[in-house]
């Protein structure tokens, strides 16, 4: 049997690069758009990154 997982009740300290709020909003608003609402999100990547559009 394999050993249970260790469990740690201490919180994880938040990544240096975590988007903010608002940053986390915004590319929210680019996949839900009609334009890209039906596509994979490398995808909306490479349409982007052609079209230079950062975010």
């Amino acid at each position: 049997m394999n050993p249970a997982p260790a469990t740690d009740a201490s919180p994880r300290a938040a990544p240096v690069n975590k988007l903010s709020l608002a940053e986390r909003t915004r590319v929210l608003e680019v996949l839900d758009s009609t334009e890209f609402v039906d596509q994979p999100p490398l995808q909306v990547y490479a349409t982007l990154l052609e079209s230079r559009t950062y975010l």
